[in-house]
């Protein structure tokens, strides 16, 4: 160590020094405390021996100005003096002393004091070291929380425009959540919902659950099904996440034009629809396992399929809600989630519900994040947009300068593998076509499209649609003749061209089925009102300059305005 010898005599100071220097310590000299100040300032020593009666300044003095000068690092300081009564030892401790030697001075017990400072002094040192490195390591948790927090803000998005029909309250365990509340609108208009709930809680687990909101909003916005969106999402966490970690999710997909829901539910609590007057009219246990579990080839990614006669909300959480404990140790359960969404819609059901939770964990550790989600499903909404009244000349096929045409055409395999309507839009966005008609565009090509597939080639019934029972027997026979579906074809042509001052886009498909009575139908839709099937066709020739049917009707042929 570096020692500061402090006495005003010279005698002393060399008796010390030479013993110290023995002993393999650095020796740095002074004869009175204001020398002494002046040397601990430059010299930095390890180890004060301080002479108490001294000219100029007293040892005291010179302890006292030396604590004061360095209050974050401990040099310990053995007292010299005579008098080593009670009262000068409480008075050279409470002056910043840690011992005291009595004159003359004992070299042995000196070198066994100097011995014991010297492991207090390195043990302070090591204190000191972790006290850095644990205050360097909580500015770096510091930035990281902040990245992570700017992060989060800005990759779940607020869309206000969703706050009459979507109610969400999220509590985290820890600073982050693990859970995750969404909504995204597709082109279709239709309202996809995520809740999704990773493994653990706090900042892992809002890591984790990252890449998930992103997919869920760019494959929402480009049209994809939730069923698509479900496989991905479990690609991505399969691939992503460690072996032990996995993502609980309920995605929904609502249709407010044919009031219909998709509901894929894997590993989450019961999903529930309930009337305005109180009544559970539907309930979505978990039928898949949760995302980031299963291999691409054994996971299933079909929705149950529902239509609601009456208004109502569906109401979701995740397991943090009825595994949530009071103080006592009981959890707030499903059974209690249920019983308290028999109030009347209006009269704050959502609020109460999460009010009751939060009454319920008053004054108990939260254990795990909490997250609840209701969506608004109206009656029916008028989902024929307003559409401006275009050129009186709208010729059935009209001809023009062609600025680039676009043809896909698919096999029974590819119709039952690839989400076809999310290829094509994608390839339209390439083209920068304005987002406005970018959703008409999809509204037209979907309700074409899926006519043919639906009509053209499985032969489904649109009648069935008219009751809930039918329509969930539509759904089954529609999955049961797809997986079916061998020797058959689709064709779509997008053409752009430029005619009488205006660019039109021309979307056409066909498909390989027996066709029908067009005409017959057109008609009989026109006149029908109140029914479900058939209200695409009359949005879609609301929406376009024409619509014409060729042949035997598997031929259809639709023109866009885009100006």
């Amino acid at each position: 160590m570096k020692v500061l010898v402090v006495d005003d005599a010279p005698d002393n100071i060399f008796v010390l020094g030479q013993h110290l220097k023995g002993q393999g310590h650095e020796i740095v000299t002074a004869q009175n405390g204001e020398q002494a100040i002046a040397a601990y300032r430059t010299e930095n020593p390890d180890l004060v021996i301080m002479d108490v009666m001294m000219p100029v300044m007293d040892g005291y003095e010179a302890t006292a100005a030396i604590r004061r000068i360095d209050t974050a690092h401990w040099v310990p300081i053995v007292f010299l003096s005579a008098h080593t009564d009670d009262a000068e030892r409480t008075k050279g401790l409470e002056a910043g002393g840690d011992d005291y030697l009595a004159k003359p001075v004992n070299l042995t017990i000196l070198s066994n004091k100097v011995r014991a400072l010297r492991r207090i002094a390195d043990m302070q040192d090591q204190v000191s070291n972790y006290a850095r490195q644990m205050q360097a390591n909580l500015e770096q948790h510091r930035e990281e929380r902040l990245l992570a927090r700017h992060l989060l803000d800005h990759i779940v998005r607020q869309d206000k425009a969703e706050q009459d029909l979507v109610n969400t309250w999220v509590s985290p365990a820890q600073h982050f959540s693990g859970d995750v509340a969404i909504t995204a609108r597709s082109p279709a208009n239709e309202l996809n919902v995520l809740l999704a709930d990773a493994t653990g809680h706090g900042l892992a687990a809002a890591i984790s659950v990252l890449p998930v909101i992103e997919s869920f909003y760019s494959m929402t916005e480009k049209g994809f099904s939730i069923s698509s969106i479900a496989r991905e999402l479990n690609r991505k966490v399969k691939n992503l996440l460690p072996i032990d970690r996995f993502i609980a999710a309920v995605l929904i997909s609502i249709d407010y034009a044919n009031r219909t829901v998709r509901v894929w539910n894997g590993g989450s609590p019961e999903a529930v629809f309930v009337t305005d007057g109180g009544v559970v009219q539907r309930i979505w246990k978990s039928t898949h396992p949760a995302l980031g579990i299963l291999p691409a080839a054994e996971f299933d990614s079909n929705p149950q399929v529902y239509r609601w006669d009456e208004p109502g909300e569906i109401i979701l959480c995740s397991d943090g809600l009825p595994e949530a404990e009071d103080s006592a140790g009981i959890p707030f359960s499903m059974t209690r989630f249920l019983s308290l969404l028999s109030r009347p819609y209006g009269t704050g059901r959502f609020k109460v519900l999460a009010d009751a939770v939060q009454s319920h964990i008053h004054g108990a550790q939260q254990r795990d994040d909490i997250s609840l989600l209701a969506v608004r499903c109206a009656g029916a909404l008028d989902w024929l947009p307003m559409v401006e009244a275009m050129s009186a000349a709208h010729p059935d096929k009209p001809s023009g300068h062609s600025r680039w045409r676009f043809s896909l055409s698919l096999s029974a395999a590819e119709i039952k593998r690839l989400d076809t309507l999310p290829l094509i839009m994608n390839w339209l966005d390439q083209l920068q076509i304005n987002p406005q008609h970018r959703g008409q565009a999809f509204l037209i090509l979907g309700e074409l499209f899926n006519n043919a597939l639906d009509h053209g080639l499985l032969g489904l019934d649109s009648q069935l649609k008219q009751d809930p029972d039918g329509f969930e027997q539509y759904i089954e026979q529609r999955e049961a003749r797809l997986s079916q579906l061998t020797d058959a074809t689709i064709e779509v042509d997008l053409e752009l061209f430029f005619l009488t001052g205006s660019d039109l886009l021309r979307l056409r498909v066909r498909d390989s089925g027996p066709g029908f009575d067009h005409a017959a139908i057109i008609k009989k839709r026109e006149a029908a009102t109140g029914q479900l099937s058939g209200r695409g066709i009359m949005l879609v020739k609301q929406l376009c300059l024409s619509l014409v049917y060729s042949g035997k009707g598997n031929d259809v042929t639709a023109v866009y305005g885009l100006d």
